[in-house]
């Protein structure tokens, strides 16, 4: 009971210091670049709108041709024009951002966990982060990211877009406008329809990070991996990716190398979306031209389905190797104000430990979301995983939040996670503050 009072009022006393807080001048890089709000691409960050989950599939570049009066910081011309002429007895021009992209967002988290002594810790911060991203030229996108807490390089990588189309190739140009793209580097895989880095609660949903045995062999979806991975949409509302990546690595692996063992991980991701804002951004439902919306930019009223699976291979120890596979299906149903989100998802392990084999599991998650007002978002979701018998016992929970920004960059939420009573857990709460800059 002291540490849910607790939790009141904290929650109370920073709601109202914060909405007392000035105006913050400091915006992360797109911001910086278009010279426009956060909520231009987020339903409150880190959650995308529709229109930024279309920048993100553009290669950070806003669809339907829409992109160069909106700039607000010319690049930096690598070349003239006229060079395009002349190739290939010259190089093709580029271009780099007028200033260097970085942005910066930190959280400051208490945790509050009855089954712990104490039960109510501060980690200030929980996280603090440098990152990057924009375009370099036509037909090039980077991203990268850096925890500079722990002083860990998360995902980083180039973006080759519109290969291979009269967009960026001219007469070369053999594929339709969006249908190409290619990323290199340290990757978030692109299996899910809702990025776990864009997701709307803390907790992240069991069905994509439950992990079977231990070490190099615990795998889940939020994994970062070493690969390449082709990803397009195809006639506006058909979207695709699939790739190529290490997998996991492991203690006592060698310098330089990331995995330990040849085998290389597959995933591929196949999705349709019925009304709304297109995947590519250039029409809505009703073969309306698409327009950049000022107010109510989180209303799609749309149907997205996808399909994916992932196909992997984990050393357990010398000798002994761990082939598994993730096969789900996922729905997301955008009405108004709400957004209900869902996956169902089939694990297969052969040996996901050096005693158990053949283990097979289940599992989904369900969540609806609510802009209540654009400053304030509720959520609400339940999760289960089932498990072979012999193996594990089940487990599920219940996940509530309740989100608010005072300022466009601004975040401030309450989080918990309480468990069925069929299922062992321990009630976990949290309060998280994060800002960007």
């Amino acid at each position: 009971m002291k540490a849910k009072a607790f939790i009141l009022t904290v929650l109370v006393s920073a709601g109202v210091i914060l909405m007392f807080v000035d105006e913050t001048n400091a915006l992360p890089t797109f911001a910086r670049k278009y010279r426009t709000s956060c909520t231009t691409c987020h339903i409150g960050f880190f959650k995308l709108n529709p229109f930024g989950e279309t920048f993100r599939q553009n290669g950070y570049v806003i669809p339907g041709g829409q992109d160069a009066p909106l700039v607000k910081e010319e690049p930096v011309s690598l070349g003239a024009e006229a060079w395009k002429r002349a190739f290939p007895d010259t190089v093709w021009p580029g271009a780099i951002p007028a200033n260097v992209p970085v942005s910066f967002y930190a959280h400051q988290r208490i945790f509050v966990d009855e089954s712990k002594d104490p039960s109510v810790n501060f980690k200030f911060p929980h996280e603090f982060k440098l990152f990057t991203g924009g375009t370099a030229g036509e037909g090039f996108s980077f991203w990268s990211e850096y925890n500079l807490q722990s002083s860990t390089l998360n995902r980083i990588f180039l973006r080759f877009n519109d290969l291979f189309s009269k967009k960026n190739w001219g007469s070369f140009g053999i594929v339709p406008e969006d249908a190409l793209n290619l990323r290199v580097g340290r990757l978030d895989v692109g299996t899910l329809l809702i990025p776990l880095n864009t997701r709307r609660t803390i907790n992240k949903a069991a069905p994509f990070t439950y992990a079977l045995g231990s070490g190099a062999a615990a795998w889940d979806f939020s994994d970062l991996q070493s690969g390449i991975e082709a990803n397009g949409v195809v006639a506006h509302r058909v979207q695709y990716a699939t790739g190529v990546v290490n997998g996991l690595s492991s203690s006592g692996t060698p310098a330089g190398v990331e995995d330990n063992n040849d085998a290389k991980d597959y995933y591929y991701r196949v999705a349709y979306k019925h009304g709304g804002l297109s995947f590519d951004g250039k029409e809505l439902a009703g073969d309306q031209e698409a327009e950049l919306k000022q107010t109510d930019n989180w209303v799609d009223n749309a149907l997205t389905i996808g399909q994916f699976g992932y196909f992997g291979t984990t050393t357990v120890s010398t000798g002994i190797e761990n082939q598994f596979r993730r096969i789900g299906g996922d729905a997301r149903i955008n009405f108004g104000n709400l957004d209900l989100y869902g996956a169902l998802l089939f694990g297969h392990d052969g040996r996901p430990t050096s005693t158990a084999s053949d283990v097979k599991s289940w599992s989904w998650f369900t969540e609806a979301d609510y802009v209540i007002f654009p400053w304030l978002s509720a959520a609400f979701g339940y999760e289960k995983v089932n498990y072979d018998e012999a193996f594990r016992e089940d487990t599920g929970a219940i996940i509530g939040s309740l989100l608010a920004w005072p300022r466009a960059n601004i975040k401030l939420m309450i989080e918990g996670k309480v468990f069925p009573e069929e299922l062992d857990g321990n009630p976990q709460y949290l309060i998280d503050l994060t800002y960007a800059f």
